[in-house]
C-alpha cells in the first residue's frame, strides 16, 4: 500500500523485443496507386477537355485549384497522408467535375431554349447552385459524423473529404463563374461550345410497369444478400479477422515487389509484407493456416535464395470489435443525418424514399 501511494511499486519494464520494420505498404503498391491516380485523374482532364471544350479546360483549372487547396489544408494542419486520405482526395474529384457538369448541363438547357449567352449562364448557375450545394452538404454530414466518431485512417479520409468538398463549393461554382464572367466582359465569351453524344431520351412509364420493376429488385436484393452471407469470414481481410505472422530469413537480399509477386500467384497478393531491419529478414502476415502455401510457393519461385522461419503466431485482428461498432454506429447516424437533411429541405416522403434506397 505504501508502495502504490509513493508511486514505486517495484514492477520494472523489461524490453521483450525490440524492432525496426519497413512501411506495410512496399514500393510496388505504393507506385501502382501513383500510378492509378495520375491515370483517372488524367482520364477526368481529357474527357472535360473534350466533351465540354472551352468549359471543360476551365473546370480543369477549378480541378487543379481544388487538389492544391486540399493539399495545402492537410498541411495546414499538419495532417498525415495516409491511404484513406488520398481515397478522400480522389472522391473530392469526383464531386468537383460533377458539380461543373451540373452547370454545364443547365447551361446548355437554357441556351436550348433560346436564351442569350449572358442570360443562360447566370440561370444556369442559379438554377445548379442549390443542387450543388445539398450534395456537398450531406456529403459533408456523413464526413462530420465519420470524424467525430471515427479513429485514426478513418479520421483521416473525413478530414481529407471535408476539406476537398468545401474547397470544391468554392472552385466550382466560384472560380469557375469568375473566369466566365471575366470572359464576357473582355468580349472573347459568345457561345460555350459541347458535345452531345446522347440526343435520344428515353420515356419509359415506370409507373405502369411497377410491378415488374419491384418484383425485379426485390430479386436481386436478395440474390445480393444470399451472395453476401454466404461468404461469411472470407469476405474479411486479415485486418478483420486476424491471420498468422510469419517471419523469414533469407540467405541472400531479396525485394518486397518480389515476394508480393509470388504469393500473389497463390492468391496472397494482399498480404502485409514487410521488411525487418536491415537485414534480410521479411515479415509477412497473411489469413489463417497460410503459412503452408507461401512457404512451398517461396521454396518453388526463389530456389536460389534458401531461407528460415523464424517465427510462426496466431495473431488477432487489427481492426477490433470496437472499431467495427463505430463504423457501424457511423453508417447509421450518417444516414439519419442525411434523412434530417432531406426532409428539411424537402419533403417527408422523398426523405423515407432516399434512404431506403440508400440503404
Amino acid at each position: 500500500s505504501i508502495a502504490l501511494r509513493a508511486g514505486a511499486l517495484p514492477a520494472p519494464i523489461i524490453v521483450e523485443e525490440e524492432r525496426s520494420v519497413g512501411p506495410s505498404l512496399g514500393k510496388d503498391s505504393i507506385q501502382q496507386s501513383i500510378t492509378a491516380s495520375l491515370f483517372g485523374f488524367g482520364s477526368v482532364v481529357i474527357f472535360m477537355l473534350i466533351y465540354y471544350m472551352f468549359g471543360g479546360f476551365v473546370a480543369n483549372i477549378a480541378l487543379f485549384l481544388n487538389v492544391l487547396i486540399t493539399l495545402a489544408a492537410l498541411s495546414y494542419f499538419h495532417a498525415t497522408l495516409t491511404l484513406p486520405g488520398i481515397a478522400g482526395t480522389v472522391l473530392t474529384v469526383g464531386m468537383a467535375v460533377d458539380a461543373n457538369v451540373l452547370i454545364f448541363e443547365r447551361i446548355r438547357e437554357e441556351r436550348a431554349a433560346g436564351k442569350p449567352m449572358v442570360a443562360a449562364l447566370i440561370a444556369g448557375y442559379n438554377k445548379a447552385f442549390l443542387t450543388i450545394l445539398d450534395t456537398h452538404s450531406t456529403t459533408l454530414i456523413s464526413s462530420g459524423i465519420l470524424y467525430y466518431i471515427g479513429t485514426g485512417p478513418v479520421k483521416g479520409f473525413a478530414l481529407t473529404l471535408a476539406i476537398g468538398i468545401a474547397a470544391s463549393l468554392f472552385t466550382s461554382v466560384f472560380v469557375t463563374r469568375a473566369i466566365f464572367d471575366l470572359m464576357i466582359l473582355k468580349g472573347g465569351l459568345k457561345d460555350l461550345r459541347m458535345l452531345h453524344l446522347l440526343n435520344y431520351v428515353p420515356k419509359i412509364d415506370y409507373l405502369k410497369i411497377r410491378k415488374i420493376c419491384y418484383t425485379a429488385s426485390i430479386l436481386v436484393i436478395f440474390i445480393g444478400g444470399y451472395f453476401f452471407f454466404s461468404r461469411g469470414e472470407k469476405m474479411f481481410g486479415v485486418e478483420f479477422t486476424g491471420g498468422t505472422m510469419q517471419e523469414y530469413r533469407f540467405s541472400k537480399p531479396i525485394s518486397v515487389e518480389a515476394v508480393r509477386k509470388s504469393l500473389e500467384e497463390v492468391g496472397y497478393g494482399t498480404a502485409t509484407i514487410q521488411k525487418v531491419g536491415e537485414g534480410n529478414d521479411m515479415m509477412i502476415r497473411s489469413g489463417q493456416n497460410s503459412e503452408i502455401a507461401i512457404q512451398k510457393k517461396l521454396t518453388q519461385d526463389f530456389p536460389d535464395n534458401k531461407y528460415e522461419l523464424l517465427r510462426l503466431e496466431s495473431v488477432g485482428p487489427v481492426v477490433g470489435k470496437e472499431l467495427k461498432g463505430k463504423a457501424f454506429w457511423a453508417v447509421a447516424f450518417a444516414l439519419i443525418g442525411i434523412w434530417v437533411y432531406i426532409v428539411w429541405r424537402f419533403d417527408f416522403k422523398f426523405a423515407f424514399g432516399a434512404i431506403l434506397s440508400l440503404f
